[in-house]
């Protein structure tokens, strides 16, 4: 191939990259985030005898909700424990 050909092929392979790349970077701001996550820690007491669950649900009023595990069982009293929950919940806003 000649010089003029070789600078001819790379202006033009240039100027079609130039192109592309603003229309790529417009599709990724179109991006939209559907929820909004949160940790949560929350505790229970039950009776020292009790069955105590390994997961619970948790909702609140702002319209977080998810599954959480049980981190941890501490002896409140004599005849109580307190088991605490933990993990991640989201917030649906579509």
């Amino acid at each position: 191939m000649t010089l003029k050909k070789i600078l001819t092929a790379s202006v033009l392979s240039l100027s079609l990259l130039a192109i592309s790349v603003p229309a790529m970077a417009s599709q990724a701001s179109d991006i939209t985030i559907m929820n909004k996550q949160k940790n949560v820690t929350i505790y229970q007491d039950f009776p020292s005898s009790a069955d105590i669950p390994a997961t619970k649900f948790y909702s609140d009023a702002d319209g977080y909700y998810g599954m959480l595990r049980r981190t941890n069982i501490v002896q409140v009293s004599p005849s109580h424990v307190r088991a605490y929950y933990s993990g991640t919940v989201v917030q649906d806003l579509g």
